[in-house]
């Protein structure tokens, strides 16, 4: 089992959105919460993976929200979060990993 360094959580709101309750731009919304709320742990822990999480992840998020998207695009997004979460701090199996996506 990986040895998570943080963790972002929007899994109230997504669960929110596929139950049609809220819409996809506030679910948007929150992954960019998240984002910000975690950013300065990041930047503790390694700020190379900090600037990418903050100039590259974070960027997609908020055009997401600035401009008309759908599902596809979120995903899209989505999957780039989750590649960066997912990278290795010390390249052991099961070892120290960035940040866990609660599902």
């Amino acid at each position: 089992m990986s040895e998570w360094q943080t963790k972002i959580d929007f899994s109230r709101e997504k669960r929110d959105f596929q139950d049609g309750e809220i819409e996809l731009k506030e679910l948007v919304h929150s992954v960019i919460n998240e984002i910000n709320r975690v950013l300065p742990s990041v930047e503790k822990i390694n700020s190379d993976m900090a600037s990418d999480l903050e100039c590259e992840v974070l960027p997609m998020f908020e055009e997401l929200e600035e401009y008309e998207c759908d599902v596809d695009d979120f995903d899209n997004a989505l999957e780039y979060l989750y590649d960066w979460a997912d990278t290795s701090l010390d390249n052991k199996f099961g070892g120290k990993k960035m940040c866990w996506i609660k599902p």
